[in-house]
């Protein structure tokens, strides 16, 4: 009888370690935060999944001993899962005026047009980097814990003060790069670990040690982030606004080559279009932030070449704020893209 409720209380426990668990952990009074964010916005890389394939299995052999980690009760796609997990972390921790998940381009160092994209998104730092590790652990149960079993509760409870379970977590981003838009360059690259391993008497679910370390892993991956700032003199170069980063434009004549410059550097040429003109107007607001945009009479009526422009307006907001001869509050703008393509 003794041995039924010992095996199904074991049932009972692969049962509940059988559901699937989302990669999420309280931020509670733990958590790092900063008192004023760092005047920026950046962007999260979706994390690229480069661990071993034994850890995705979820059992190691650990000195002989027979180790459950807790991989396979989370749900799938981890690594978005812990990329969003950070970028919460990152914005409860205030750490930048605002943080996002996004899949970027991992050489995204090595294209200037798509930095100029991001850039004149109101983009300021991208964060790209990969998953090592990412696993929580205790050792398996033995035969002197079975045989405990047997003799029910007291004999469990014997069994485990006499032999407590090892336990830890692991968390490690490696191959990660800080980008400045700004700049177009590198602010740092490097690995972020945290990992750690005690005894204990009762042991939890293993998901609970994952959770820990990544939670602990993202605490350091924010004080690395703000020590880098620091360094860098970014906290003390606040950023009001997009425009307000960019140099001081005075004439009306340099604000249109501007906005038109910006503009015609984010067209993406469609592919399968044909050849022909598009006629845009759009309005602006002092401050730069678009409030529309749209197509002029006369412009070819390509749907492909069209959207592109209407796209590339849209992705360069919010511009440059107004020149200082603009009085108005908000005003009318008018661009001319050629498409030509060689027969």
């Amino acid at each position: 009888m003794r041995l039924f409720k010992f095996c199904s209380l074991v049932v009972l426990a692969l049962l509940i370690s059988g559901c699937a668990a989302n990669v999420k952990y309280s931020m509670d009074k733990d958590i790092y935060k900063r008192d004023v964010p760092i005047n920026r916005v950046a962007i999260v890389d979706v994390i690229e999944d480069v661990r071993p394939t034994e850890e995705c299995e979820g059992i190691y052999y650990n000195s002989g001993d027979l180790t459950y980690s807790s991989d396979k009760q989370f749900k799938p796609n981890i690594n978005r899962q812990a990329s969003q997990m950070l970028v919460d972390h990152l914005n409860k921790a205030r750490i930048f005026k605002v943080v996002e998940l996004r899949d970027v381009d991992n050489d995204l160092e090595k294209n200037a047009a798509e930095m100029n994209l991001l850039h004149n998104q109101g983009i300021d730092l991208v964060i790209i980097g990969n998953l090592r590790h990412f696993y929580g652990y205790q050792s398996g149960v033995t035969s002197a814990a079975m045989a405990a079993g047997l003799f029910g509760l007291a004999g469990a409870l014997t069994e485990a003060a006499i032999n407590p379970k090892t336990v830890g977590g692991n968390v490690e981003y490696c191959d990660i790069k800080i980008i400045d838009l700004g700049n177009k360059g590198i602010l740092w690259k490097g690995n972020i670990n945290y990992e750690f391993k005690k005894k204990v008497t009762f042991p939890e679910a293993t998901v609970s040690y994952s959770l820990l370390a990544l939670k602990e892993g993202n605490n350091k991956f924010i004080k690395k982030l703000e020590e880098i700032c620091e360094e860098r003199k970014i906290i003390k170069d606040p950023r009001v606004g997009v425009a307000d980063s960019r140099p001081k434009i005075f004439s009306y004549s340099e604000y249109y080559r501007t906005i038109h410059k910006t503009i015609y550097n984010a067209v993406v040429r469609p592919s399968g279009s044909r050849s022909g003109t598009i006629n845009a107007t759009f309005i602006l607001r002092s401050d730069g932030s678009l409030e529309d945009a749209n197509i002029l009479e006369g412009s070819s009526e390509d749907v492909l070449l069209r959207k592109a422009v209407i796209d590339a307006i849209k992705n360069s907001s919010p511009f440059p704020a107004f020149s200082e001869d603009i009085k108005e509050e908000k005003k009318s703008f008018t661009i001319t893209i050629d498409f030509r393509y060689s027969k």
